[in-house]
């Protein structure tokens, strides 16, 4: 007789609306359905049944929100798969230059190793599942592992493990950054956040270059490093620093009002120091392969590591830079 009281109750019916039963009214619903789900008397049948119904709503609204959050994870852990197949691309032309870079001095890199250590490299930037560990480890096991299964001279077997490492590595590694830039995801713009960054580092960059190129061959006099790029200059740098310098202005009137100016002097010099720090690199280990360019697929410029290697050297920069100095800052 009790439990049929509470379901009748004003207090109770207000609860069942509210979705907030308290512990003495939960009892009286456990009783009921245990009493009188069989009885004859109407009222007490339909009382029964309004309390499945009740619970058949409440179990499906729970099994909304869990299918909702389940759908949600999973595309969060899908969103940056074209990302990644789409930088992956690049980066496999970029291996494949560098291996062909030390090939030619005699070196014999494992390219199927190689490629597969600087993929998940790539990964371990986007993919939560893969954290750098894991390339590492394959990097430390499978290429040793692919250099005893091929045999032949054991005695250069040093040289051919660190070469192929290295190359999978310095690919896989700064390609990497430059997709933890796309990948950012930041209020208030959200994923524009990533693609923002990312063509601010190609703007300022090129910039950079562009002017380093025209200012150095129409006043470049003094070489800045003759013995590995004989046709780079002192002022050809120095345009190339300026030229960055204004590119990050016009960055933050044009698409990236968020940047400070003390993030445009910063990012303008540093940036552009940085492209300059990787061409060169780059043409060290072109020179000492005795080579112009680090392949020919693109006409008259040569190879992708020849049009990224400046990219490839400011995109931890930048990323750092941007997590350190102006996240949380105030946006434009």
């Amino acid at each position: 007789y009790l439990p049929s009281i509470i379901l009748e109750s004003r207090s109770f019916n207000d609860a069942i609306r509210a979705g907030n039963l308290n512990p003495f009214q939960q009892d009286a619903v456990v009783l009921c359905s245990y009493q009188f789900a069989r009885t004859k008397e109407p009222y007490l049948r339909q009382a029964t049944w309004d309390l499945v119904v009740i619970d058949e709503a409440h179990r499906l609204r729970n099994v909304y929100k869990n299918t909702s959050k389940i759908a949600v994870a999973i595309k969060q852990a899908v969103a940056p798969f074209p990302k990644v197949l789409l930088t992956a691309t690049p980066l496999q032309n970029s291996l494949l230059e560098l291996y062909g870079l030390a090939e030619v001095r005699g070196h014999r890199c494992f390219r199927l190793a190689g490629s597969l250590v600087a993929l998940l490299f790539l990964a371990s930037f986007a993919l939560p599942g893969v954290p750098i560990q894991v390339p590492l480890l394959v990097g430390l096991l499978a290429i040793p592992l692919d250099s005893l299964r091929r045999g032949g001279n054991f005695d250069v077997a040093f040289s051919d493990i660190g070469a192929t490492f290295f190359g999978a590595s310095f690919v896989g590694v700064l390609f990497g950054y430059m997709l933890a830039l796309r990948v950012l995801n930041d209020p208030p713009k959200g994923e524009e956040t990533g693609s923002d960054l990312v063509f601010l580092l190609f703007f300022i960059v090129w910039s950079s270059d562009m002017a380093a190129y025209y200012v150095g061959t129409s006043l470049g006099r003094r070489p800045l490093a003759p013995r590995i790029s004989p046709k780079k200059t002192i002022e050809g740098a120095i345009g190339g620093l300026l030229g960055g310098l204004a590119a990050a202005f016009v960055a933050r009137v044009w698409f990236m009002g968020r940047l400070r100016l003390v993030d445009c002097l910063v990012l303008g010099i540093g940036l552009g120091v940085l492209g300059i720090a990787g061409d060169l690199v780059e043409s060290m280990l072109k020179r000492g392969a005795g080579v112009k360019d680090s392949a020919s697929l693109v006409p008259g410029h040569g190879g992708i590591l020849d049009r990224v290697d400046s990219l490839l050297y400011a995109a931890p920069v930048l990323y750092y830079y941007y997590l350190f100095a102006m996240r949380g800052s105030n946006s434009g």
